[in-house]
């Protein structure tokens, strides 16, 4: 009897602390931290930096080196983003089109947030 009781107390004990471990939301299912955030992006905030990064060392000004499309500033590049030209040169199949030129291409969060940011009237 005393065994059985021991087994008893032992098998509670056990499904007490799974219990727990499961009421846990956080640890059953952690934060995915792979996400790309696209809400409510500006030009400030979010797109000059990926600029900055991937495309002023040939699009700032003087633009001799881009083929005269000037990138370095909001106004300039909010005239291709609402042409569309923005984001088709990121996203293009044509190897000869797409941007960066003889880099790597941006990733997909990158482009993601530029879409969001195109589709959203390219905000300042």
């Amino acid at each position: 009897m005393k065994k059985n009781l021991s087994a008893a107390l032992i098998f509670s004990s056990i499904l007490i602390i799974q219990g727990c471990y499961y009421d846990k939301e956080e640890l059953v299912y952690p934060p995915n931290t792979n996400t790309c955030d696209t809400l409510n992006m500006t030009y400030t905030k979010d797109i000059q930096s990926i600029i900055i990064a991937n495309c002023n060392s040939c699009h700032a000004a003087p633009a001799g080196a881009g083929g005269g499309i000037v990138l370095d500033n909001y106004a300039q590049l909010k005239l291709y983003a609402d042409a569309g030209n923005l984001v088709n040169r990121l996203i293009t199949t044509d190897a000869s089109l797409l941007m960066p030129k003889g880099g790597p291409k941006l990733s997909d969060c990158n482009i993601a947030k530029i879409q969001a940011w195109v589709n959203a009237g390219a905000p300042n």
